[in-house]
């Protein structure tokens, strides 16, 4: 009772921090910590294929390729903190291309690579049955650098060179997950979750007629509800591989190695 009590207390901060709270990084993971009974120290590595909606004065879908590694500490039948860092690069689709055709510009969709994030988490976790749990986690995300691209084009007869930027990139997502441990150690995971996320975009010079940047606009992401699935597939000596996949209006995957000290 007082693993099912607690459990509630952090469904509902959780829950409540995503509602009132960024594009998350990495994978949300397995409910369960994947330490060792008595509790410990697990590591990652991993890579995962975001896609995300986001709206501003128009809709621009962002793509990103995240490279990441994580360290956690916590105990499977209770609770996971965790914190990640790792390297992602971006592609924002029609943010040079103008509504109404003007200016002529030389192509559509801004795109930079690697920089660097960092991201922060907790789960909590309650096992019903030695097989069966339900858990809710949080995460939060950061981007430290800009992102930046040039475009190039013609306003009227003047030809124009300038400069988009992609800046304080942060995210919020949390959730809760049901657990089952089917085939001796093989768990599958999944569930239903909320996120918000939010960047800034500046272009200079300021050019008439650009969907982005004219005046220092805001992007959020359009959906936030999804849901995420997957896989933690035991292999030997402390090691598993997890595979996930996720849908908020479109498909996200990635996959990590793990290993449990």
């Amino acid at each position: 009772m007082r693993k099912a009590g607690l459990l509630a207390v952090m469904v509902f901060w959780m829950v409540g921090t995503a509602v009132s709270g960024a594009f998350a990084a990495g994978l949300i993971g397995p409910p369960q910590s994947l330490s060792r009974p008595e509790g410990g120290l697990s590591t990652a590595v991993g890579f995962a294929y975001d896609e995300e909606p986001f709206k501003g004065r128009f809709e621009h879908v962002m793509r990103a390729k995240r490279l990441f590694t994580q360290a956690a500490y916590g105990k499977p039948d209770l609770w996971e903190v965790c914190g990640s860092i790792g390297l992602a690069d971006m592609k924002l689709s029609g943010a040079f291309s103008p509504p109404g055709g003007v200016p002529a510009i030389a192509r559509n969709d801004f795109h930079d690579d690697w920089q660097l994030f960092g991201a922060v988490g907790a789960r909590a976790y309650y096992p019903a049955t030695p097989w069966f749990g339900i858990g809710a986690f949080a995460q939060a995300a950061y981007h430290f650098g800009s992102y930046s691209d040039q475009v190039i084009g013609l306003a009227g007869a003047t030809p124009f060179a300038a400069d988009m930027k992609v800046k304080q990139l942060w995210s919020l997502r949390a959730g809760i997950g049901l657990q089952a441990t089917v085939f001796d150690r093989l768990k599958l995971y999944g569930g239903p979750y909320l996120c918000h996320a939010k960047a800034r975009v500046d272009l200079a010079p300021s050019v008439s007629g650009m969907p982005l940047g004219t005046d220092a606009d805001e992007i959020r992401n359009k959906t936030r509800a999804g849901g995420f699935a997957g896989a933690v597939i035991p292999l030997a000596k402390g090691f598993a591989v997890i595979l996930e996949g996720r849908y908020a209006e479109r498909f996200s995957i990635g996959s990590a190695v793990t290993y449990t000290y």
